[in-house]
């Protein structure tokens, strides 16, 4: 996670968020040495499984069946807003996400701040998402500077570890 904010910018926080239930909760953040937006997720904290790159991250890559549940126990709350309106929409939003490797939020966590999340996978199971988090005024250079790639290449290492070590998350 200090990797990611070496090689792309200390003007953010890099979080990672563990599912848990049907809620994302943050385990570990870093903080960029410059000039950075205050993370929302604060360590412990359950967060809603419907907002936030890292919820949406985290939900992409889930199988259609706990999708479907997660969608009917929750669609009211998914419905609120201008979010998907139906079954098909929310699938679709979410199997695009899954394509791109990535999910992109503007302030549905936090007003003015900006979320790039890839999902951190165990045996091919999605466990956890790994985010990054910036000031909105910052999105032009986010884009040029390749920030989404360099997120999913620091899941993937993020990925790598935890397969060949379980205890990784829970040693940091």
């Amino acid at each position: 996670m200090r990797h990611l904010l070496e090689s792309t910018t200390h003007k953010a926080s890099v979080v990672l968020c563990w599912r848990f239930r049907d809620q994302v909760m943050c385990l570990h953040q870093e903080q960029g040495d410059a000039p950075h937006p205050v993370s929302s997720y604060g360590q412990g904290v359950a967060m809603p499984f419907f907002r936030g790159a890292s919820s949406k991250a985290i939900l992409a890559h889930l199988d259609d069946r706990s999708l479907k549940r997660i969608y009917l126990e929750n669609e009211m709350l998914i419905r609120e807003g201008e979010g998907p309106q139906n079954w098909k929409q929310f699938k679709a939003a979410l199997r695009g996400i899954q394509r791109d490797g990535f999910a992109i939020t503007v302030a549905e966590v936090a007003e003015g701040r900006v979320g790039i999340a890839a999902p951190i996978l165990m045996n091919k199971r999605v466990v956890a998402g790994v985010s990054m988090v910036f000031e909105s005024g910052q999105v032009d250079a986010v884009g040029q500077a390749g920030f989404p790639q360099q997120v999913v290449a620091a899941a993937e290492r993020i990925s790598l570890a935890l397969s060949e070590d379980p205890g990784t998350i829970s040693r940091g």
